[in-house]
């Protein structure tokens, strides 16, 4: 089993270049290749910089659509959904494949994201401790199922992608959790941008629901969680 790992990114060349470390010291014998999709970074990100990897580029479509460019570019059975502000453990890759090796019947798995402390009101991170919320920095599914999904939706609010991907995949087969397929997340000083990004959360949450109302995961959450 080989992997594609894809990493949207766009004005974050510092970030970039730490995550592509990271991947590059990953202790495994496994083939895999990466995928970095250039969503309209200025200056462009130079594939000259981004050494062994494949450098695709876009003109700002979003996220969700970066990642499904990746996709259809990648050749991995499996592929890997990173962001360019993680830096993933040593043992990542291999844990997150040794995983779908031993479950054969699982469409994807997920791991824990981890994030040095932090104020939260000035600054944001991610963390991720449980199953169940699929972040798109640090989850991989199987191809074969992304493509018959169709990969992420473009009818879907901003920050609602990945859990919209997630619970499309559960049709298809459970998502595994796997606690070496680990990541550090940095936390970030917040602009006036972003919190005013925060404001839509709602309606992404309201659109969410009503697309997936009648999917188990609602029942036993009764809400989204925030992302």
């Amino acid at each position: 089993m080989n992997a594609s790992i894809v990493i949207p990114t766009r004005n974050r060349p510092g970030d970039l270049r730490r995550c592509l470390a990271a991947i590059a010291r990953q202790g495994t014998d496994r083939e895999y290749e990466v995928v970095v999709v250039d969503d309209g970074s200025s200056p462009p990100v130079d594939p000259s910089a981004a050494s062994g990897t494949r450098v695709l580029r876009l003109d700002g479509r979003g996220i969700g659509m970066a990642r499904n460019a990746g996709l259809h570019a990648a050749s991995g059975d499996v592929v890997v959904f990173a962001d360019d502000d993680v830096e993933p453990d040593p043992g990542w890759l291999e844990a997150l494949l040794s995983f779908l090796d031993r479950h054969p019947g699982d469409v994807g798995v997920e791991g824990p994201v981890w994030s040095p402390p932090y104020d939260p009101l000035r600054a944001r991170s991610v963390e991720v401790s449980s199953p169940g919320t699929y972040r798109g920095c640090n989850v991989a599914y199987r191809r074969e199922v992304l493509e018959r999904i169709g990969g992420h939706s473009p009818d879907v609010p901003r920050q609602g992608e990945d859990l919209d991907l997630g619970l499309r995949a559960l049709e298809l087969g459970p998502i595994g959790w796997e606690p070496g397929m680990r990541v550090t997340h940095r936390p970030r000083s917040l602009s006036f941008r972003d919190l005013a990004a925060r404001s839509k959360d709602a309606p992404m949450e309201v659109a969410l629901l009503r697309r997936h109302r009648h999917r188990p995961y609602f029942a036993r959450t009764r809400r989204v969680p925030a992302y």
